[in-house]
């Protein structure tokens, strides 16, 4: 599952890390299933040794896993020394069954904590773009997996290409989900301009016939940099095993690199070159350098976005399976193009990938139902066995795993590798176990995420609304299809505000045409009593829609809810109001807070933050005027130099010797 329309070399102590933080942060968090699981016992930390998970999958001759095991039927090995297992424990999925209760998690940071605990099963869809034919041949087995193989315990996920990794939640399979996931298999021609994505479109624009080679890169990278960030997050959730299953007719930039080398080097770019070791990847770290072209619309802008798109190159290819190795994440590659009696490059590399990676291939088959069955079966148990390393040499380097059965000497199916934590991360672990409890509840950074977790992909209004002064502003947007295509002509607006007394005040506008949004700004009386509910409905002669969101003015923040406005990159272009804190990378975002007047002037700065905290490089510029309701605090900011991704606006306000701060999160699209 994803969100609407939010990267990272994690060592494994940075995992261990993560998930203890997790329960330490939220040990009341919310049961999503009636059937609550027993406390597991968290490993001690010793400041002498480190502990290792390894998930191991001992299996009989017909591929069932064998049950009744201990730790004392295992032998475990570290770069070929014994190691001696401390804990073991059986885990076995619950199948299907009608009338289960399925978790559905709130928002993303509770679908990971959920996943942080190994009795929960953790599969990731990819579904990558295919001929209409076998769209039509994988939807309905992908559909039976997707809502009747998910048992009570399983936590699945499901990526488009047009998404991000980061956008990643794990969950149900929502009716929503699966309308998308049937909308996306029905497009006949991914070559057709229309079905693509604007930076594709831009590239066709700018080099016409020749672009589309470009845009066979683009998506190749794509596609690439979606895996890489996707392993690398599936990889912080946890150790034990997760399990990506792929649904993709070839593993671009492997067997066709051979053809490739033939053609002309993507202009700006070398031929063959690997991806520049700058290029940012998706998810919460990663992204920190993630700049993209300046001006998407200057003079040079179509040299400047073709020489960002690498070259396919083999290496890639290799490296993402070391890195799935790394991160402990099973790939399982699906091909629905059938059993061909030609040789199949794809079929050897995605075979490959799946081998490499501890996963199953479902390819050069007609037995596609069998094989999504296969799939689920093999990830139905397996044994979490855990050790204290013996060696003790903090170097960061890899270590390799083996596990075998003492009866039968029989290598066991079983993690490859870890990396082994360096001194400064036993330093850091040490002083976590030091340090005094985190205080129970969310962090301001995971609060302020909660705006985007809310954002619904099958909303057809969007209502917003904040508290500036004697002034209660709403602002209404629709989403962008529907503005260019049922609301194209505009319509009327009314918004309705009641409060607690039943007091209510009303307003219209206009929602111009060609335009998807417009502001509603509704004058308070002295004695205002909030919260209000708000009505918003935008009408036209033949059509309506209607939403409902509860407003109330911060008393405990100096700030209160910001205004957002976007606009077209063009300076002249005017700013529109915002309701969707999701903006496009050829877009420009300003933000208005409005702080109390009178007194020592503020000292304003503004920073911008990735999800987890830590601030970029970049300082947006920000202006202060007084107006006779406060200091009106203003920011603007051009969102071409970022790469796709969630980010924070914090913004600090000092006044005589005292400080305020607020953060306000905001999703930019590719």
């Amino acid at each position: 599952m994803v969100s609407n329309r939010v990267p990272l070399v994690r060592a494994s102590v940075a995992i261990a890390l993560l998930i203890a933080s997790l329960y330490a942060a939220f040990p009341d968090a919310q049961v999503v299933s009636q059937r609550q699981l027993p406390e597991r016992q968290l490993p001690v930390f010793r400041a002498d040794s480190h502990f290792v998970r390894v998930d191991a999958y001992p299996t009989d001759t017909d591929g069932a896993v064998l049950r009744g095991l201990t730790a004392a039927d295992f032998e475990l090995t570290e770069d070929g020394a014994t190691q001696q297992i401390d804990t073991s424990e059986f885990i076995e999925y619950e199948r299907w069954s009608p009338g289960s209760e399925r978790p559905d998690p709130r928002d993303q940071n509770e679908s990971f904590r959920l996943a942080a605990d190994p009795r929960y099963r953790v599969v990731v869809v990819y579904l990558d773009r295919l001929t209409w034919n076998n769209a039509h041949y994988v939807r309905q087995p992908l559909i039976d997996l997707l809502t009747r193989e998910i048992g009570p315990r399983d936590l699945f996920g499901i990526l488009l290409p047009n998404h991000e990794a980061s956008d990643l939640v794990l969950g149900q399979f929502t009716p929503s989900m699966q309308a998308m996931v049937g909308q996306f298999l029905q497009i006949h021609n991914h070559q057709d301009p229309v079905s693509m994505d604007p930076v594709e479109q831009k590239l066709l624009t700018c080099f016409g016939q020749a672009g589309f080679g470009l845009v066979e890169n683009w998506r190749t990278d794509n596609l690439y940099r979606d895996l890489e960030g996707l392993i690398k997050i599936l990889g912080t959730i946890r150790d034990e095993r997760k399990s990506i299953i792929l649904v993709t007719e070839s593993m671009p930039g492997v067997e066709s690199f051979s053809r490739r080398r033939g053609m002309p080097p993507a202009i700006g770019g070398s031929r063959g070159a690997p991806p520049p070791s700058g290029r940012p990847l998706p998810g919460a770290g990663g992204l920190a350098s993630g700049i993209y072209q300046p001006d998407y619309n200057s003079a040079g802008a179509c040299q400047m976005l073709a020489s960002g798109i690498p070259e396919p190159h083999p290496q890639r290819f290799q490296d993402l399976i070391k890195l799935a190795r790394r991160m402990n994440v099973a790939v399982n590659p699906i091909s629905p193009a059938g059993l061909t009696m030609n040789v199949n490059w794809a079929s050897s590399y995605l075979s490959q990938l799946a081998s490499e990676t501890g996963g199953l291939a479902v390819v050069n088959t007609n037995g596609i139902k069998e094989g999504f069955r296969r799939i689920a079966n093999d990830m139905s148990a397996y044994y979490a066995l855990g050790y204290y390393t013996t060696n003790t040499k903090w170097d960061g380097r890899l270590r390799r795993l083996r596990v075998k059965l003492k009866s039968t000497g029989k290598a066991v199916r079983a993690r490859y590798e870890y990396r082994a934590p360096s001194a400064e991360d036993i330093a850091a672990m040490r002083a976590a176990a030091d340090a005094p409890p985190r205080p129970v509840g969310p962090t301001a950074e995971e609060s302020a995420m909660n705006v985007l977790a809310r954002v619904r992909a099958d909303a057809e209004l969007h209502v917003h609304g904040a508290v500036h002064g004697q002034i209660l502003a709403i602002a209404v947007e629709i989403p962008q299809t529907s503005a260019a295509t049922r609301w194209r002509n505009g319509g009327e607006v009314e918004v309705n505000a009641t409060d607690q007394q039943g007091q209510t005040m009303s307003g219209r506008t206009t929602m111009a045409a060609g335009t998807r949004g417009a502001e509603v700004r509704l004058l308070l009386p002295s004695n205002h009593q909030g919260p209000w509910q708000v009505r918003a409905r935008i009408t036209q002669p033949d059509d309506a829609i209607e939403d409902h969101v509860r407003v109330a003015a911060d008393d405990e923040s100096v700030f209160g809810e910001p205004l957002l406005y976007r606009a077209l990159p063009q300076p002249a272009a005017p700013f529109r109001p915002v309701a969707d804190p999701q903006f496009w990378r050829t877009e420009r975002l300003r933000a208005e807070w409005l702080l109390p007047g009178g007194g020592t002037p503020y000292t304003v700065r503004a920073r911008l933050l990735q999800t987890s905290g830590e601030p970029l490089n970049f300082a947006p510029p920000v202006t202060t005027d007084d107006t006779p309701d406060g200091v009106r605090v203003r920011l603007d900011l051009s969102l071409a130099s970022f790469a796709s991704a969630d980010y924070l606006i914090e913004l600090t306000a000092e006044r005589d010797g005292a400080q305020s701060r607020t953060l306000q999160a905001i999703r930019i699209l590719r």
